[in-house]
């Protein structure tokens, strides 16, 4: 079993704990040198992308973003026109689709379902 290097144990734990925000690769490597003021900005990308490959962390793309998240079982996204926050959805929105694809012969490997529209928060500012 590959030993977990101090770095990249860090940026999991920061990945982890900023989930409900979906950060980027800036913002992990902003709070990483909080704690290693020595870390490279090359060496979270690279760690991330490790991480990635592993099935430890998800990473989706939102514009020219590209958000991590550490729930790693199925689930889509939502984000927000106005605010910007990006919710977790559960559920299998596409379950249909997928068979449909197989039904065709197509070997489906990867879903990317991402929902956009106003957060709670944001409708409800709109309505009143």
């Amino acid at each position: 079993m590959e030993r977990r290097s101090q770095q990249r144990e860090l940026i999991f734990q920061l990945v982890k704990s900023y989930s409900l925000d979906h950060p980027t690769a800036a913002e992990i490597y902003e709070a990483a040198r909080r704690e290693l003021p020595r870390i490279s900005l090359g060496t979270v990308y690279r760690n991330l992308g490790l991480l990635v490959a592993k099935g430890e962390l998800l990473s989706f793309r939102v514009g020219e973003s590209v958000h991590y998240d550490a729930t790693t079982s199925t689930h889509q996204h939502f984000v927000c026109n106005q605010c910007g926050c990006i919710l977790d959805l559960t559920g299998d929105p596409v379950a249909g689709l997928i068979h449909a694809a197989e039904q065709q012969g197509l070997r489906v490997e990867k879903v990317d379902f991402l929902m956009s529209g106003l957060c709670h928060n944001c409708a409800g500012q709109q309505s009143q």
